[in-house]
């Protein structure tokens, strides 16, 4: 008989998840050859605008497409898309998921890859993947890499951050708090009171890197033992887990729960859309 297979302890799960960093990783098939494959799913093609004002040197040749897998919503593309199309001249093909998603998309493409950069993930997501050898350092220098603080790049080249996310916050619809009275809470033990069942909603930790930063922030708060008693308690509270980390944010402003478990940019763009919601930031 062979020896029996242990199920991985909550703190061998920890050991794959890190600091949420946002990252850009260049793709394992990365290059100016032939364009990639069409991918199926969601994909969202962004040509290039009328006008061009800035060429990147040594830049493919117009009508080549590349093609970027993200985890970022439409929404978060708009600041940067259009200025990547205008400097190079390129078409850009986007196909947008949760974390979790697309890394096991990227994985089971690592022998023939689709996608020619990776944009959005966690930074534990990246390492991952590097990790995996579907991400690879670039063939040639990114420019001004140098340039860039040493916390938002990989020391081996192979990824570049580019911000911090908060995660999570909550967006707290207050016309359904006061029909269930319930009040804006202070801290995340808040959450965890049986009065809260059914009116909170939060990310899946298996599928969305939001959920991940949350789960390992909520570890270096409290510790292990304390985080995890944490979770225990909240889980039952929450009507919905979904797989997205914008999802819970989106069904609160929508009047599905009370609030919604999500990161910092989504509870700014619901209130700033004028729902009746707040923006709850813990304590903690």
């Amino acid at each position: 008989m062979g020896e029996e297979k242990k199920a991985p302890s909550r703190r061998d799960y920890l050991k794959t998840v890190g600091a949420g960093i946002v990252g850009l990783a260049v793709g394992a098939a990365i290059g100016y050859g032939a364009a990639p494959k069409a991918a199926p799913g969601a994909v969202t093609t962004v040509t290039k605008t009328e006008t061009k004002t800035v060429t990147a040197p040594g830049a493919p040749a117009e009508g080549r497409k590349v093609s970027i897998y993200t985890y970022f919503e439409a929404y978060e593309q708009e600041g940067y898309i259009p200025l990547l199309v205008d400097m190079t001249g390129l078409d850009i093909s986007i196909w947008a998921e949760s974390t979790g998603t697309v890394m096991a998309r990227l994985i089971s493409e690592k022998a023939s890859p689709v996608a020619d950069i990776v944009w959005g993930l966690s930074d534990w997501a990246l390492e991952t993947l590097k990790e995996e050898n579907v991400i690879t350092k670039p063939d040639t220098p990114l420019a001004n890499y140098d340039k860039i603080d040493p916390k938002l790049t990989d020391p081996e080249g192979v990824w570049v951050g580019l911000g911090y996310w908060t995660a999570p916050m909550g967006v707290f619809h207050k016309d359904r708090a006061k029909t269930k009275g319930l009040t804006m809470p202070k801290s995340y033990w808040d959450l965890t009171d049986p009065k809260w069942k059914g009116e909170i909603i939060m990310p899946n930790p298996k599928t969305s890197g939001t959920a991940t930063m949350f789960l390992t922030g909520i570890m270096i708060l409290f510790g292990e033992d304390k985080g995890w008693e944490f979770f225990d308690k909240l889980v039952p509270n929450c009507a919905q887990i979904t797989p997205s980390g914008s999802a819970p944010g989106k069904l609160a402003q929508a009047g599905e729960c009370v609030l919604g478990l999500t990161f910092d940019y989504q509870t700014v763009k619901s209130k700033e859309a004028g729902y009746p919601v707040e923006i709850w930031v813990p304590e903690e």
